[in-house]
């Protein structure tokens, strides 16, 4: 693709990969590559780059699609080809499953993003039959909000108060950018987070959405030692 001038790429593939452990094992994997821009919009002139957690929001879509979700995490675990600080192991059911993250820039000096799962440790995990549901008639709410907290916090651990705190009406939650610099201490960091509220039995109403938005920066504040970002 390089060679033929082509800068957005987004491939996967589907293969055995055989490696020496204890003996030669045979195992089906799952492997993507993403790099460029992930989406163009030529009507209003906007793109969206590949990062970290467009990768991450793939990899989120995939395991909720085939029946996993609540059941995967991601975690500190890496491997060496990996940026060792834009990477992490996938879990489902604690288990190690696959990996995924920037390629380590000794490798390349693009901004190459990978991810590699283990078909056969993912699909012996039992699911329940699928269930879908009809999309909601009503509309969404969309709040914006960011947090300055200590630099080594993960984004996961402000998602999972997040989640409890906003319940079954916090459909999506989104980590649209990280900041460090002017107005910010040098030991934190900010991380700003999209929220979506649905109700798919009526429309709901701003005072509500407010008290629910507003219960959960209290939740966030008072259990993670976070500030609020004005």
């Amino acid at each position: 693709n390089s060679s033929r001038n082509i800068k957005d790429v987004n491939i996967f593939e589907i293969g055995k990969v055989y490696y020496k452990e204890n003996g030669y094992i045979e195992e089906n994997k799952v492997a993507g590559l993403i790099s460029g821009n992930y989406i163009i919009n030529n009507w209003n002139q906007s793109t969206k780059k590949v990062d970290f957690y467009v990768l991450k929001g793939i990899i989120e879509n995939l395991l909720t699609y085939l029946g996993y979700s609540n059941r995967y995490s991601f975690s500190n675990e890496t491997l060496e080809d990996l940026h060792p600080g834009i990477s992490c192991s996938i879990k489902v059911d604690n288990e190690i499953i696959g990996y995924m993250g920037k390629v380590h820039p000794k490798i390349s000096k693009k901004d190459l993003y990978i991810f590699e799962i283990s078909l056969d440790k993912l699909l012996e995990k039992k699911v329940r039959l699928l269930k879908y549901k009809e999309l909601s008639k009503y509309p969404s709410v969309t709040k914006d909000v960011a947090f300055v907290v200590n630099k080594d916090m993960q984004a996961l651990e402000i998602i999972n108060v997040i989640k409890k705190a906003g319940g079954k009406l916090l459909t999506d939650i989104d980590v649209f950018d990280i900041y460090t610099g002017e107005n910010v201490l040098d030991t934190k960091k900010s991380i700003a987070f999209k929220l979506t509220f649905q109700d798919s039995e009526s429309t709901l109403t701003d005072n509500f959405v407010n008290e629910l938005f507003n219960k959960i920066i209290e939740e966030v504040e008072n259990k993670l030692d976070a500030k609020l970002r004005a």
